[in-house]
């Protein structure tokens, strides 16, 4: 069912605005986007760093995936077996998920974050 936009249940800001101007809602837009200001996020040094780092760290599991799917293949020439690891990987994940949420709300983020982000080295 299409809501309207009058309906309470939408945030405002959600909403185009009907005279056209963005500037209440985006007070910093100046009218046209540029490279430097698609970037401009990195220009915090905290940002710069976990961005990098997630750069690394999504580059090597993506290697490890890729390294693995041609060490199966080369091990057993079948589409089959690659199948079977990509669907066993995500095992865990789907357990675990369930339980994830009980201890997220027990621990503290940061020593979570800390856990499970060490844990994946």
């Amino acid at each position: 069912m299409h809501k309207s936009i009058d309906d309470p249940d939408i945030p405002r800001l959600l909403i185009p605005p009907e005279d056209g101007s963005i500037k209440r809602f985006l007070p910093h837009f100046k009218g046209k986007y540029s490279l430097k200001d698609t970037f401009a996020a990195l220009n915090h040094q905290n940002y710069k760093l976990w961005f990098w780092g997630q750069m690394v760290s999504l580059f090597g599991s993506w290697m490890q995936a890729t390294a693995l799917a041609y060490f199966i293949y080369e091990l057993t020439h079948s589409p089959a077996f690659l199948g079977y690891v990509g669907f066993a990987s995500g095992i865990p994940a789907w357990i675990f998920t369930f339980y994830a949420g009980a201890v997220a709300d027990r621990f503290e983020r940061r020593k979570i974050l800390i856990f499970t982000q060490s844990g994946m080295m």
